[in-house]
């Protein structure tokens, strides 16, 4: 009996060695609304930022387009003393660790470049996010462009995937909302100010691509994201100095 007992408890354990241990994942979740998009997640040891966009710009400085938001009169810079406010009331820098973006338009990523300043977060987003980031002096390699379909793992049993889908509306009353449009370059600041224009389509009116001065400010070559077919655009769907509409998705060629 006791020869069976040792065997039964022998195989019991090869089993415990040989089966993978499901992750445990964080201990507690909480959820943080701050407003509009900006949600505050606390995953366990994890601290996640998505958006937080907290600088109002005037609702005066926008004009054109379906929304009433495709342009803006001037240029504008984020509102860093609220941003360190509310980055206070969540505990300071140590309090976010990564930061996410849920597309590029000034009421979800105007901001973000300060969090990152503030925090030495990095980010997620589209290309875009990244390339307004590095206008603002962030680091290319503290951003992580996205396209859709992609599997991050940000701790044990937290895994962030990336759903790619348009912007509400439609492309015939809000085309410069709706439709899927990329930065191919970092924008130039504002020589007199300093800042950033924030209508959603004043990436197409102000020319603001950086191709010549400072052209080696690109994001590096990261390995393509295993990108369902459906989702990639055609060569022809690409915005070119300004121009045009659609996908701008140069899967793992960001401005190329």
């Amino acid at each position: 009996m006791r020869t069976v007992f040792r065997e039964l408890a022998a195989v019991l354990i090869a089993l415990f060695l040989i089966v993978p241990v499901r992750a445990s994942g964080p201990s507690f979740v909480d959820l943080t609304w701050l407003s509009i998009s900006n949600i505050y997640y606390e995953l366990g040891a994890l601290r996640i930022l998505t958006d937080g966009y907290v600088t109002r710009l005037p609702q005066s400085a926008f004009f054109g387009g379906g929304g009433g938001l495709a342009a803006t009169r001037q240029a504008f810079k984020p509102d860093v003393d609220v941003v360190k406010r509310v980055l206070g009331a969540l505990g300071g820098p140590a309090s976010v660790n990564l930061l996410l973006t849920g597309h590029s338009h000034f009421d979800h990523s105007f901001d973000t470049a300060t969090w990152s300043q503030l925090t030495g977060a990095r980010i997620v987003g589209s290309k875009t996010t990244c390339f307004q980031a590095m206008a603002e002096d962030i680091p290319a390699a503290r951003c992580t462009a996205v396209y859709g379909g992609e599997r991050i793992p940000l701790a044990e049993g937290v895994t962030l995937r990336v759903v790619r889908w348009n912007h509400s509306g439609d492309s015939a009353t809000n085309p410069e909302q709706h439709n899927p449009v990329e930065l191919e370059a970092v924008p130039r600041r504002d020589s007199r100010t300093g800042g950033l224009r924030g209508g959603v389509a004043d990436v197409l009116r102000f020319d603001p691509f950086l191709r010549h001065e400072g052209s080696d400010r690109r994001l590096p070559r990261q390995r393509p994201a295993a990108v369902p077919r459906r989702l990639r655009p055609r060569r022809a769907d690409r915005v070119r100095g300004g121009r045009g509409a659609g996908p701008t998705n140069a899967i793992g060629e960001p401005g190329a």
